[in-house]
């Protein structure tokens, strides 16, 4: 019993930082981190004996964390886009588009930063413009558009993510023209 807690500890002294970095790294916060690494080491010791060597050991407790984080983002409710664009990358595009009041001075303005989203939407690959319609201005949740298209719905958070900071990108000049011209 003894050189089997030794081989334990060796193996959590040696690797368990690394897999709290592999783990945290691919989810939302430290607390669902450090959560999942104590599930992944309290099932590496019950199942210590059947695991044969430490080659095993190191893909064993790398797979068991990668199923964990899948199992944890089944449970959890889906973030909405909002707070997935707010959390990883700010939300400019709403903030562009509060910025603009709606009263007749600003009407032009805001007519033309809608012409320049839909324009630098139209410029958008495919697959992005496709995820970014229908979540945004349909109003689909990820779960339904990737019911409907069959693709998981990391991909279409990524295609999202991918769409947004394209947008971004393209609307940050008409976006400070817009200012230049308010002041």
């Amino acid at each position: 019993m003894n050189e089997r807690n030794t081989a334990i500890n060796n193996v959590v002294s040696k690797e368990g930082n690394r897999l709290f970095d592999f783990i945290e790294s691919r989810v939302p916060t430290y607390e669902d981190a450090e959560d999942i690494l104590q599930d992944v080491l309290m099932q590496f010791v019950a199942s210590f004996d059947s695991i044969i060597s430490f080659e095993r050991v190191l893909a064993w407790l790398y797979t068991v964390s990668r199923n964990k984080i899948t199992d944890m983002f089944r449970k959890k409710k889906p973030i909405s886009e909002s707070e997935y664009i707010s959390k990883e990358q700010g939300d400019e595009l709403q903030n562009i588009i509060a910025d603009i009041a709606i009263n007749p001075e600003d009407r032009y303005e805001q007519m033309f930063l809608e012409n320049e989203i839909e324009n630098a939407i139209n410029t958008l690959p495919e697959k992005q413009k496709e995820i970014f319609i229908l979540h945004e201005i349909k109003n689909k949740s990820f779960r339904e558009i990737a019911d409907s298209t069959n693709e998981s719905i990391n991909t279409l958070l990524a295609r999202k993510r991918y769409a947004v900071q394209s947008l971004r990108k393209q609307l940050i000049k008409s976006y400070q023209e817009i200012l230049e011209i308010s002041k």
